[in-house]
């Protein structure tokens, strides 16, 4: 098994997730035309946040470095992509 295919996978995905997270959190903060627009845009940046804080979670459960797939350290999922 090639682990490092594995991991740059990860890479990759995970850098692509955190970018569509934060497009989506930053469009339901600046999509005010109606209440639905705005509960879609927020059900998505939820949905976003959901699924990373669920594989930062799963690399802390496998004691896998945070930063061997591009995440920084001090990234916290809560912090950096929910609606404040």
């Amino acid at each position: 098994m090639d682990n490092d295919k594995y991991r740059l996978f990860l890479l990759d995905n995970l850098h692509d997730l955190l970018e569509r997270a934060r497009r989506a959190r930053d469009d339901s903060r600046n999509f005010q035309e109606t209440l639905a627009a705005v509960a879609f845009q927020q059900g998505r940046a939820t949905a976003y946040y959901e699924v990373v804080s669920h594989l930062v979670a799963q690399l802390e459960a496998f004691d896998i470095d945070p930063t061997s797939v591009g995440l920084d350290p001090s990234f916290d999922p809560a912090r950096d992509l929910l609606l404040q």
